[in-house]
């Protein structure tokens, strides 16, 4: 009737489609693990090369994603720590050392939010600026 097409010998990459011999554990293209079990094995992903997998999870993000997260966080972090510079200067006026448990968890929490702050701020960063292997 029609054409049919050529038998493929050995195991083909559920990634990238790659024809691999059978005795081959990974991809020779892309270094997926093969097998029954090879994409949903959490034990084969640790043996799959670093690539195969890290690529998808970790996408180049978007410069619009850098502007959004910059005024989520940027913008009430710069809030947060005008306030915080405010509160310690008031409590270092005072003639007494005292400062309340509210005061002082105000200070805690508000130096927590900045750290966290600056943390998402300095991986989307990093994720919109950093080059791909092969660009």
């Amino acid at each position: 009737m029609g054409e049919e097409e050529p038998a493929v010998e050995g195991i083909v990459c559920s990634r990238c489609m790659t024809p691999n011999d059978p005795v081959e554990k990974a991809c020779t293209q892309c270094g997926a693990p093969l097998g029954d079990f090879g994409s949903t094995a959490p034990w084969e992903f640790g043996k799959a090369r670093p690539k195969a997998y890290r690529e998808p999870t970790s996408p180049r993000r978007k410069p619009v994603i850098l502007v959004a997260v910059w005024l989520l966080f940027g913008l009430p972090a710069v809030y947060a720590g005008i306030q915080l510079k405010g509160y310690v200067e008031a409590i270092l006026a005072r003639q007494s050392v005292d400062a309340s448990a509210g005061e002082i968890a105000i200070v805690v929490f508000v130096t927590l939010y900045l750290l966290a702050s600056a943390w998402v701020l300095w991986v989307v960063t990093r994720g919109v600026f950093r080059r791909r292997e092969g660009e």
